[in-house]
């Protein structure tokens, strides 16, 4: 058995994978981490753009590292069918590139999730990639009027 089999064996969620022509994205293990730490030196934006909310995306190794794992293994091991955090990473021909993050507090009561994600400064300015990503999240969250939410109810 591999290690991500048996990763699934004790939590099911990381054996999900998500496919398109270019892009693969599942939840990361510590291997997938470390390789997403790694991608991030170059940094995830141009010096001249305003900073993410996230600060750990700036801080050196080993903060950098740690704080990805917290994020990761703390979202999984407080998943509850209302609160939840799915993060993903995603990888362009086997490159770890980015994260995307999908969530929800409460979703019992309010049937609503919102999306996070980023991507390393290289890859971002590839807008084929972005727009990729950006397609795959947003297409099912369509509302009946036909426009995209980046937050969707689903009741």
């Amino acid at each position: 058995m591999t290690h991500r089999e048996h990763l699934t064996a004790i939590c099911p969620l990381y054996g999900l994978t998500i496919r398109t022509a270019r892009l693969t994205l599942r939840p990361p293990d510590e291997a997938d981490i470390a390789a997403l730490a790694r991608a991030l030196v170059p940094g995830v934006q141009a010096p001249e753009t305003p900073r993410f909310q996230a600060d750990w995306l700036y801080a050196a190794s080993p903060a950098r590292e740690r704080r990805l794992l917290k994020t990761v293994s703390g979202a999984v091991s407080r998943w509850t069918p209302d609160d939840w955090e799915l993060n993903l990473a995603v990888f362009l021909s086997d490159d770890p590139v980015g994260m995307q993050r999908i969530f929800s507090h409460g979703f019992g009561v309010t049937r609503a999730f919102g999306t996070g994600s980023w991507l390393t400064f290289i890859v971002s300015a590839n807008a084929a990639t972005v727009l990729e990503l950006i397609r795959l999240f947003l297409s099912p969250c369509r509302s009946p009027q036909g426009g995209t939410a980046l937050s969707q109810s689903l009741g």
